[in-house]
């Protein structure tokens, strides 16, 4: 897989190392973004994909993705976590600065803020 809006010179790169070290006999490009649609069964659709530094948004249009509709915030888990904790924080008498404690903010966000897709189909389609 390769990150939404890879440089062609990073993907050539790559691409010479596989062929030329590896003696791999060929190799495809695929967004992980597309693989997640398939994997939900669609070819069309709209992936968000959050992780622990960046955010994407990446259109897909019968199972290849439109570059120039990919849309990239540098914000992530981190920062939300961050953030979670400032406002622990600011609640009482919470500090939260050792990687300890910023890893019991990570836990109990991981644990309480999250969303279930099946429940939020459930609350836009009741039948």
């Amino acid at each position: 897989t390769e990150p939404p809006l890879n440089p062609i010179s990073n993907r050539i790169r790559t691409t010479q190392i596989y062929l030329e070290y590896f003696e791999t006999p060929s190799i495809y490009f695929v967004p992980p973004s597309v693989l997640a649609l398939y994997a939900s069964g669609r070819l069309s659709g709209c992936v968000l994909d959050s992780g622990h530094g960046v955010t994407s948004c990446t259109p897909i249009v019968d199972g290849y993705a439109m570059p120039h509709g990919v849309s990239r915030m540098d914000i992530g888990g981190q920062h939300i976590t961050e953030y979670f904790a400032f406002i622990l924080s600011k609640m009482g008498e919470y500090h939260f600065q050792t990687t300890s404690e910023l890893q019991t903010v990570r836990m109990i966000k991981e644990e309480q803020c999250t969303l279930n897709a099946f429940e939020v189909d459930t609350m836009l389609h009741p039948n």
